[in-house]
This record gives structure tokens, C-alpha cells and sequence, in this order.
């Protein structure tokens, strides 16, 4: 049987987030960047996903489905027909959790799925599972793609942001008016209040010797995977002394634009248990810090950004000692070492992006694929 005509795609997105993080991110740049799909949504959990979506013209549905695989398999019910109303050509499972809550649904309704990985978690069983019942897998650095044990992954780096960071001077004013008073320098983290991120480590760096002057803001808000984590953020910089130059923020929707007024970024995930990702994936707020010329702090762990980061631009660091981030900030404290590695991040930028065209582009092609398979 010939497959489907070209033509607009009918694509049902499922995210199974409705907080806004790199995997959504990257999900609305390259929705914005083409006109061949027709897109709806299902989202297993509300959030300012939502009218981002509804912003774009996006019909979105909110299943809420919980942690426990109980609450996955009671979801089928529901996805099902959700599936069945919006009659897509195709699914985008745009994550580990999205692809694993469709079970067995794609055969059931004879819907063809491609799975997007994002992060290292659940790599060493679930991975492959879910790769191997996708029709197409996209992943978005060549480091995710050996977990899957599939041959025929693309990767599908995420694009160059569409705005700019703002001059210094106004991105720090900004920072300033949300902090609330003058900052010496700044350390920010773009990052949900979850324990895997590190940003405890963050907070007791500014503890340590050579963190003196230094602030740290990190905007994201809170987890409601990981509720409480905000206070628990918030006691551990009291307990330390150093609740004053602790700024944890809600949800910044102009963070990137803020990320000029920074005089370090730091991306300090770490592994925390079976269900965490145990390292960074693409990294694109360290993409985004790189930039804007700002350093960044990473650990080398064979993820893409201490990668990057070996090439220039940041400085590598243990993400599990407080104490070695410490000292990366005092090496920064240097006018001439900081400057030095701003010129290398402005040097290396260019480098590091494909258009948000050429991305999309890439992306409706394995959708298109995903279709041709069902028909052949």
C-alpha cells in the first residue's frame, strides 16, 4: 500500500511534563520553525507548557498521570481515547515517561510513535525497551544514542535560540530589580528545584573558600516530583550562612535573555538515585550561556557539555565537591582569566548550533518516515 500523500502531517504530541525544561524547549523551537505539521497535544501533567502550546494555536488535552506504574497502566484508558478523537498520522513521545505511558496503544491503534530522548535516564533497561518499540528514535546528542542499542538513531541537536541574551549592563539590571539589591558576581543555574540538578552543591560552594562575592540565582521554580526541595534549598543556605546570596526563583519565562548579566552558569547534574539521569544531556542553557559569552562551570563526565567545555569557554569542575566549584569561581574572580574565557565562549558559539530550520526540517522527515513505516 503507498503511503500518505505530502502534505501537512497530523502529529498528536505527548509530554508527559507541563513544566517548560530543555526537552519542552526544544519541542516548541521546532514547532515554531516549520509549517508542515498539524499539531496537537497531550500533556500528563499541567503546567505553563499549556499555554505556550495554546499560544501556538496547539488544541491541548491534560491527562494527569502519576509516578507509579499503576497510574500508567489506569492511564490507558484515557490516552486511548484521546488517540482515537485527534486521529493523528503520527505520535512524537517526546521523552522517556511518553513512551512508556503509551504501552501498547501505537499497536492497538495502529499508530506509528517516534521517541525523542532527552537525558540518561533509565539507560540501562527501559532505554533500549522503548527504543526498540518506537518506529523511529530521535536523540539530541550522539552521547544518548549508544543506550538505545538501535543503529538508526538521528540525532537532532537543539537549534540556536531564536532571541538574544540582552547587553550586560541591562541583563544585570534586570537581575538586580528581581533580586531585590546590588550583586558583586553573579552565578546563575536554569533549573527546576530537583536534588539531581546539584544545586545544594551550588549553595555550599558559596560557603567555601574562594566563593566570597559571589551570588547565586537560580530560576526554574519548584519540581512537583520533588515537592519541598525549595525548602529544603533554602534551610541548607541558612544553615550555611549564606541565605543572602542565595536567590532561588520561581519560573523566568525571559531567562536565557537574562543570562548576559551572569558572570558564570553552572550545569552541575549528578547522579541521585535509580530515577534520575545521573548526568546532563544536551545542556542547552549551557548552550545558551556560550552564547551570551558566559562561562560555565560543568563537570567532565562524558556528557556533551563538559565536552564542549573541554574545548574552551568554561572550566571543568567535580560536581559532587562543593569545593572544587568554589575554586572555579575564585579562577574567575580573575578580570583577566574571566574575560578570557568570555572571549573563547563568543569564539566557540557559532560552532555549536544548527539553525532552528534545518532541525525542524530533520524532524518532519523521521515523522514522515515513522508514517511510510506503517504503510509498508
Amino acid at each position: 500500500m503507498a503511503g500518505p500523500a505530502p502534505g501537512r502531517l497530523r502529529v498528536t504530541v505527548l509530554n508527559p511534563f507541563g513544566e517548560l525544561g530543555g526537552a519542552e524547549y526544544w519541542l516548541l523551537r521546532l514547532l515554531d520553525a516549520t509549517d508542515d505539521l498539524e499539531v496537537d497535544a497531550v500533556l500528563l501533567r499541567d503546567g505553563p507548557l499549556r499555554p505556550e502550546l495554546e499560544s501556538r494555536g496547539v488544541a491541548v488535552r491534560v491527562l494527569p498521570v502519576g509516578r507509579r506504574p499503576v497510574d500508567v497502566l489506569r492511564s490507558w484508558g484515557p490516552l486511548r481515547r484521546a488517540l482515537r478523537a485527534s486521529a493523528p498520522d503520527v505520535v512524537l513521545a517526546n521523552g522517556v515517561k511518553a513512551q512508556v505511558a503509551l504501552g501498547p496503544l501505537p499497536r492497538v491503534l495502529r499508530l506509528p510513535t517516534v521517541w525523542v530522548k532527552h537525558d540518561h535516564s533509565f539507560d540501562r533497561w527501559v532505554t533500549p525497551v522503548v527504543a526498540r518499540v518506537a518506529h523511529e528514535v530521535v536523540a539530541t546528542t550522539e552521547e544518548l544514542v549508544p543506550a538505545t542499542r538501535r543503529a538508526d538513531v538521528t540525532v537532532i541537536h537543539p537549534p540556536q535560540p531564536v532571541g538574544q541574551a540582552l547587553p550586560r549592563d541591562l541583563a544585570r539590571k534586570q537581575v538586580e530589580d528581581r533580586v531585590g539589591r546590588p550583586v558583586g558576581r553573579l552565578l546563575v543555574m536554569l533549573s527546576r528545584f530537583t536534588p539531581y540538578k546539584g544545586i545544594d552543591t551550588a549553595i555550599r560552594a558559596l560557603a567555601a573558600p574562594g566563593a566570597e562575592g559571589w551570588d547565586l540565582l537560580v530560576m526554574g521554580g519548584e519540581d512537583p516530583a520533588e515537592p519541598g526541595e525549595g525548602r529544603r534549598l533554602s534551610g541548607l543556605a541558612a544553615d550555611l550562612g549564606v541565605a543572602d546570596r542565595v536567590h532561588l526563583a520561581g519560573h523566568v519565562a525571559d531567562a536565557a535573555e537574562l543570562l548576559g548579566g551572569a558572570d558564570a552558569l553552572a550545569v552541575l547534574t549528578r547522579p541521585a538515585g535509580p530515577r534520575t539521569p545521573g548526568r546532563e544531556g544536551f545542556g542547552m542553557a549551557a548552550m545558551e550561556a556560550t552564547l551570551a559569552g558566559v562561562p560555565v562551570l560543568a563537570p567532565d563526565d562524558g556528557g556533551p557539555v563538559g565536552r564542549r567545555v573541554r574545548r574552551g569557554g568554561g572550566l571543568l569542575v567535580d560536581a559532587l565537591d562543593p569545593g572544587s566549584v568554589a575554586r572555579a569561581l575564585g579562577e574567575l574572580a580573575d578580570p583577566g582569566r574571566a574575560e578570557a574565557l568570555r572571549a573563547e565562549a563568543l569564539r566557540l558559539a557559532p560552532e555549536l548550533f544548527d539553525t532552528a530550520e534545518v532541525a525542524a526540517a530533520r524532524l518532519v522527515r523521521v515523522l514522515r518516515d515513522a508514517v511510510g513505516r506503517r504503510h509498508r
